[in-house]
């Protein structure tokens, strides 16, 4: 999804190794399991931001990356409503199934929605609007933390995985201590994951032939 008036809108390396004397595996020990607390993004993520604003009156079709943001903005804030009634992306629920599998392993110590705000009233509005849509589509137990987007390192707590779709956000939540898996489609990103999980890194996961380009 675009950046916004600060609109909208957690990266670890687990290390492992055996120690070994004279060529003799070493009796320590091993290492606990990392586990991880997941953040993922809401819109462009889940939520069909895009077709949302491509369907508000005065969009007329056009994609957010078509509009000003000051346009774009504007529209969002008289349709009343926006953030509540966005649909699913076309594979968010894929996506969310396959998030919420992750997290009944014992990998994985939290799950959270980690979404950003637009600036101002708009902001407060829209994270009543957030709220709604998350305890209607995910379930109340999912718990919400928005944001300005440009925040959203601040609420890395190493070993954290951030799931988002703006690239913009990497460099600040690694930073942090935390890995960062650039959402592009449900296979890859759960791939990604699949690998972070198992040890490895989000880089690491297998590149299947039907996810290269023609």
């Amino acid at each position: 999804m675009v950046d916004g008036a600060d609109g909208e809108a957690s990266s670890l390396k687990q290390h492992s190794s055996t120690a070994s004397t004279h060529g003799l595996p070493s009796t320590a020990s091993a290492a606990p399991a990392v586990r991880w607390h997941l953040f993922c993004d809401l819109d462009g993520v889940l939520a069909d931001f895009d077709r949302g604003v491509a369907a508000l009156p005065g969009a007329r079709g056009r994609a957010p990356s078509e509009l000003s943001l000051k346009q774009m903005w504007r529209m969002v804030a008289q349709h009343g409503n926006f953030f509540d009634s966005l649909r699913w992306t076309p594979d968010g629920r894929d996506l969310w199934r396959g998030i919420s599998a992750a997290a009944a392993s014992s990998r994985v110590a939290s799950v959270r929605i980690l979404s950003g705000l637009p600036a101002g009233p708009l902001g407060r509005r829209s994270a009543e609007q957030k709220s709604r849509w998350c305890q209607r589509e995910l379930g109340a137990g999912v718990e919400l933390i928005t944001c300005m987007t440009r925040d959203k390192h601040r609420y890395c707590t190493p070993p954290a995985v951030l799931i988002d779709d703006n690239a913009k956000l990497r460099a600040a939540w690694e930073l942090a201590g935390g890995a960062f898996i650039l959402h592009q489609d449900t296979p890859t990103t759960l791939r990604a994951l699949e690998s972070l999980l198992a040890g490895g890194s989000p880089e690491d996961a297998p590149v299947c032939s039907n996810d290269i380009p023609p």
